[in-house]
């Protein structure tokens, strides 16, 4: 029966050192991600209630130019206004119906960014509710208050620092491979 422990290894406890900062790096990670897909979600959400309000801007300028070319029309049939006055109202109606379908298009491409953010089909039906001016008070909270702006909670920064930690610990690690070491060994034979 032979047994050995080792008493002093320099090299085994920074090793046993980097497992750990290896771990710390992976939790911090996994917080890193979870709180990107956060953002992406947010973000897609927010979108899409941008582009809904620009789709709405849109159709009530389109709604508005339709409505002062009927009145352009009744004028220019009561001779009361130019027939350049006509054709500027039926342009203005022209140049309005391709942002219309822009801003459609736009509602359309929000939300199918937003299923696949969420990972629905993106054949589902959804909508969302609100209205941007609804979140407008709690983004200007959230900017300020946000926990990002403190560079010490930010992930990105916090998983640099580790890194940097583990290589200075793995250059120790190589130093450490020179540095003799002392083992208890145990050694029972019979015969």
């Amino acid at each position: 029966f032979s047994a050995a422990m080792p008493v002093i290894n320099a090299q085994l406890w920074k090793s046993i050192k980097l497992s750990g900062l290896d771990v710390e790096l992976a939790v911090e990670k996994a917080r890193s991600s979870r709180r990107d897909m956060v953002t992406q979600v947010k973000n897609a959400y927010f979108g899409t209630l941008l582009a809904k309000e620009a789709f709405n801007v849109y159709k009530d300028v389109y709604e508005n130019a339709v409505k002062n070319f009927e009145e352009t029309q009744k004028k220019f049939d009561a001779e009361k206004i130019s027939e350049m006055e006509l054709l500027r109202a039926k342009t203005t109606v022209a140049n309005a119906i391709p942002n219309v379908y822009n801003a459609e298009s736009s509602v359309i491409l929000a939300l199918w960014q937003l299923k696949a953010v969420l990972g629905v089909d993106l054949d589902m039906n959804i909508d969302v509710a609100g209205e941007l001016a609804d979140h407008a008070q709690h983004m200007l909270y959230d900017v300020c208050e946000n926990e990002d702006i403190n560079l010490d909670q930010n992930a990105t920064m916090k998983q640099l620092a580790i890194q940097a930690e583990m290589l200075a610990e793995t250059v120790k690690l190589q130093k450490y491979a020179s540095i003799p070491s002392l083992a208890l060994a145990f050694n029972f034979s019979m015969n």
